[in-house]
């Protein structure tokens, strides 16, 4: 009896072995689905393991990957239109071939539909979305991102060998030299791809990411791989948003506001109905999609959108963009969107005719093994309050052996290609010819491209110009600007030597210069127009903005800048040594007029030491000098102070604080009309010298006074305020007038006021002695037609009769479409 009891018990041992070893082994599942009767590829099914999150989406070719999976694992495939199948992992590792049997019930488009079906099939999906979102407070998951882009345009032609079997593409270029057109072929494709750890917290609006492996084409630097595509798009969103287009989402609560609804038939997704819905734009002002979606019967959650915009919807820079978004249940209660598929052209027309580039994109994002509702880690919140993206150092380790068992997405022949390619051409050109791929500890060399610098002109210099030669090491840079004035008949120059720090998060970066300098500096704190402008206006239009005198000592200053995180900040600090002496005027000629200038006032002389400091906090980061944002409400807070004293005289001082303001007022569908207020003070001491002083401001743009007259009024203390409404250009498309690329003239009204005091022994500008105020109106988003990315803008204002009025003023400025 015991030895039968023994025996048994050894089976019964080896048996759990042996069941363990077959059924806890993992393997990578690779598949291709099938349609039974046309033997086609069918893609956008959903395989998903068993009672799991874990599933994936098949790709236009059918294929599908499944890594990880356990042997004896059950995998559901289910796909509208036909029925459901299950398999069972087992031991193979080989591709599955799997055909799915199209589903003999199908309610076509013939049969007699009412429109008010349709109507409350997306009453009731508008309805269980408010529940479904209300429900959903936390998402962890694992998150697959794929971005393919490939240029082509004016650098990049391209002609078609159409002798062959398959259509091949030789790429050409203007230039005869290899090396140029070896770099054109390098920079022609990229691919990048990510696997990810992601948290998101709905209600406190955390999305966190860790990015656990990540590949991309040679041409990109692994730092500059930081795609996830997750929260991308979510159309059970009220609004969804597109660079700087808003949409309202087809089940959004006021949907009907925007839409028509059709419905054209209905098929089986497993043992369920589900309707398909044509989305119909009814407005042609606002922003819409056209297109279809799919809801499922009973419970009424959107199962999959298939969407365009509408063909009076403009996106800057987008053409034929089209998304495909899926949803799926999670945990039998949570409805959430796993998949997004989009494929768009920019076209980008820097200088017509001569710098165009056109770039087709396509994405593909996958989410996996989500969980829902359980709390982040309080280590998940903290790092994301520091950075939203952070990458795990062993990222890059893995080789294409990984992406091969892995990848969520296949790797098409022609990708493979493109990454051989690419990996080839990095080896035979020099890549530090691009700035992204220079390293640190090569020498740089150059001419700075400062407009402000190359060349001048004014009443006090006259003609001078520059030549401004730089080199950098590491992170060292130095700069040298020798000017040469013709009017005063001497050289001038500004030697700066500085150094760049970069903090171990990448987050913000920090700079300590030395500048020695003998040089024309401006008269006054304010510089609201660029020196290069000042300079074109002088000569052509014999308008010259600035008072000048000269400088001649050094300075030293630290800086330090967050560009990732919002609040986007900068904070600097100085410290100025120089002898300061007055300039003379000795020009009134320009191009077309020998008319008198004003003089040039005269400064108080002396050896000064200034230490100066300025804070700067805003809600925008900045791009080339042009603050840049996709968030409607913006703010600006900066406050500048300086202390400083003549040698054997009194300190002074001064602080100026600006405080901005755009709040959005109506909803346009591009940019909201919106309200933009300005709030200005300023204080000095009485001992302040007059370089040091306040002028009003009457260049051209926003927080200037066109219809005062230029150079003649200021002080030392001051306030001012300035309100802008701009009415968008939905007014000028609303009435039908011309527009350009989809869009028409934006127009705004305009007030401004302010006031400004003098005290203390030497003035150059005269006090307004009372509040000096003017009304008026703009028109922006002027095409130039040179370039898509500049566009004009024009002010217009009037005063009442007053001393400092000239009575009617306009002033002219540059933007961007966005």
């Amino acid at each position: 009896m015991l030895s039968t009891f023994l025996k048994l018990e050894i089976c019964f041992l080896l048996t759990s072995l042996f069941i363990q070893n077959v059924f806890c082994k993992e393997l990578n599942v690779v598949g291709k689905v099938f349609d039974k009767e046309t033997q086609k590829p069918i893609a956008g099914v959903r395989v998903q393991i068993f009672n799991t999150n874990r599933g994936t989406y098949t790709s236009p070719s059918g294929f599908f990957k499944l890594p990880d999976i356990q042997v004896g694992s059950t995998i559901v495939l289910k796909s509208i239109g036909y029925q459901t199948k299950t398999l069972v992992v087992n031991k193979t590792s080989d591709t599955i071939f799997v055909y799915l049997e199209p589903n003999p019930i199908k309610l076509q488009e013939v049969e007699k539909v009412g429109e008010i079906e349709a109507e409350e099939i997306i009453r009731r999906a508008i309805q269980r979305k408010r529940e479904s979102l209300a429900k959903l407070k936390t998402l962890q998951g694992k998150l697959y991102s794929k971005l393919f882009l490939e240029l082509g345009g004016e650098p990049f032609e391209t002609r078609f060998d159409t002798t062959k079997t398959s259509r091949t593409i030789t790429f050409t270029t203007r230039t005869s030299k290899p090396q140029d057109s070896l770099m054109l072929e390098f920079v022609k494709n990229f691919i990048l791809e990510t696997f990810s750890n992601i948290y998101i917290d709905y209600e406190k609006k955390i999305n966190y990411s860790e990015i656990t492996q990540r590949r991309q084409t040679a041409n990109i630097p692994k730092e500059f791989n930081q795609i996830i595509l997750t929260n991308f798009l979510n159309f059970y969103n009220e609004t969804v948003k597109i660079v700087n287009t808003e949409f309202v989402a087809p089940l959004a609560d006021d949907a009907f506001k925007y839409y028509r609804f059709e419905l054209l038939g209905k098929e089986l997704y497993g043992d369920l109905y589900v309707y398909n819905i044509k989305i119909i734009p009814i407005t042609k002002i606002f922003p819409a999609f056209s297109g279809t979606m799919k809801i499922l019967e009973k419970n009424y959650n959107l199962l999959e959108i298939d969407v365009t915009p509408s063909e009076k919807t403009t996106i800057q820079f987008l053409d034929s963009i089209r998304y495909i978004q899926k949803f799926t249940t999670l945990n039998e209660t949570y409805w959430h969107p796993t998949f997004l598929e989009f494929v768009g052209k920019i076209n980008l027309g820097i200088a017509k005719g001569i710098l165009d580039f056109n770039m087709h994109l396509r994405g593909v994002s996958i989410i996996s093994d989500a969980v829902v509702n359980q709390s982040l880690p309080d280590s998940i919140i903290s790092k994301a309050k520091q950075n939203p993206i952070v990458v795990d150092p062993k990222a890059d380790s893995t080789n294409f052996e990984f992406w091969d068992n892995n990848s969520l997405v296949e790797t098409t022949e022609k990708e493979k290609e493109i990454y051989k390619k690419v990996e080839n051409i990095s080896k035979k050109i020099d890549t530090t010819q691009l700035d992204l791929f220079a390293p640190d500890k090569k020498f740089k060399w150059g001419f700075s491209p400062d407009l402000d610098a190359i060349a001048g002109y004014n009443r006090v210099t006259g003609y001078s110009l520059s030549l401004s030669p730089y080199l950098e090491y590491q992170r060292f840079k130095v700069l040298l600007s020798p000017i040469y004035s013709f009017a005063q008949k001497k050289f001038y120059h500004d030697l700066n030597i500085s150094y760049i720090f970069k903090n171990t998060f990448g987050t913000s970066n920090s700079s300590f210069m030395v500048s020695i300098f003998s040089k024309p500096s401006i008269t006054s704190l304010e510089q609201n127009m660029a020196l290069w402008l000042s300079n074109i206006l002088s000569y052509f239009f014999h308008w010259d903005y600035y008072d000048l005198y000269q400088k001649q000592g050094f300075k030293v200053e630290y800086t330090a800048k967050n560009t990732q995180i919002k609040p986007y900040t900068k904070f600097s600090i100085n410290f100025e040594h120089s002898k300061q002496t007055s300039l003379s005027k000795k020009t009134d000629k320009s191009l077309f007029s020998n008319k008198i200038w004003r003089e040039n006032p005269p400064i108080a002389e002396g050896t000064y030491n200034v230490v100066g400091l300025n804070l700067d906090i805003s809600s925008k980061p900045e791009i080339f000098g042009f603050e840049i944002s996709n968030e409607f409400f913006s703010y600006r807070i900066s406050v500048d102070l300086l202390y400083g004293a003549r040698a054997n005289g009194s300190p002074f001082g001064g602080m100026i604080s600006k405080i901005d303001f755009q709040i959005p007022t109506f909803y346009t569908g591009y940019n909201p009309m919106s309200l933009r207020l300005l709030l200005e003070i300023g204080v000095e001491t009485k001992e302040t010298p007059p370089q040091y002083s306040f002028r009003l401001p009457t260049a051209w743009g926003f927080g200037n006074f066109q219809s005062a007259r230029t150079g003649l009024f200021g002080g030392t203390k001051y306030y001012a305020i300035h309100l802008q409404h701009n009415f968008s250009d939905l007014l000028w498309r609303a009435i039908g007038l011309p527009t350009y690329k989809g869009r028409g003239l934006e127009l705004s009204v305009l007030a401004s006021l302010c006031n400004y005091y003098n005290y203390g022994e030497i003035q150059i500008y005269q006090p307004t002695k009372k509040i000096f105020y003017e009304i008026g109106f703009g028109v922006s988003r002027i095409p130039t037609f040179i370039s898509d990315f500049l566009y004009l803008g024009a002010d217009f204002k009037f005063s009442p009769k007053q001393p400092i009025s000239k009575g009617f003023g306009f002033g002219l400025g540059l933007s961007l479409p966005f």
